[in-house]
């Protein structure tokens, strides 16, 4: 289990405090500590879900089973869409079916989450070259076909932050992407982006 930054301000500042005590604790392993914290926190804003979640997280590492489960219902009672990943939590102590874990709000904040970074980790971290060797494979082909290295309208399908479009400038007019998460779409505007994107209304599976 993890703790999570999908996580708004209690609106208590001393609650926001604790609460980031308590995720340090609980990253440096020290479960009890954050266990302590978080109740620390609870006294002071007893609805903030994202405290019953690092409760029951930090219980569930303590072997704590039962406090655990009943901590991290009430987050969910307090969260009904799960942007916590709470359910992921209750499936793992078997409180809840696996095929229950993971809901759409969950994936959401998830890749919210993940905007900022989403560019630096993927070509940086895990060294992602997708755009690039697909870029390279349509030159070859072109130039197998003795054709120009240039291209009609494109869609591209969940364009993310644009890393496809950008390897493609000035091979095709302005392609038209399809992105689910707002976040991923204003960190593509905010980067400059001029081309069109449709922020889609629904996962495709």
């Amino acid at each position: 289990m993890s703790s999570t930054s999908n996580v708004r301000s209690s609106g208590d500042f001393r609650a926001d405090r604790r609460y980031e005590y308590a995720r340090a604790a609980f990253d440096e392993r020290d479960f009890e500590a954050a266990a302590d914290l978080a109740r620390q926190v609870l006294e002071l804003v007893p609805g903030f879900a994202a405290a019953h979640a690092m409760l029951g997280r930090s219980l569930a590492e303590t072997g704590a089973r039962e406090e655990a489960v009943s901590a991290l219902r009430q987050a969910l009672a307090l969260e009904p869409e799960d942007a916590l990943g709470v359910r992921l939590d209750l499936a793992k102590l078997g409180a809840l079916p696996p095929d229950e874990a993971i809901t759409d709000g969950y994936v959401r904040a998830l890749f919210d989450d993940y905007a900022p970074k989403f560019d630096r980790h993927l070509t940086g971290s895990l060294a992602y070259r997708g755009p690039e060797l697909i870029a390279d494979a349509l030159r070859r082909a072109c130039s197998w076909q003795s054709r120009d290295y240039r291209f009609g309208l494109t869609l591209d399908l969940g364009c993310g932050t644009g890393l496809m479009a950008q390897a493609l400038e000035g091979r095709a007019p302005p392609s038209k992407g399809s992105i689910s998460r707002p976040a991923c779409w204003k960190r593509r505007r905010r980067q400059g982006s001029t081309r069109p994107c449709t922020r889609a209304s629904s996962w495709v599976s």
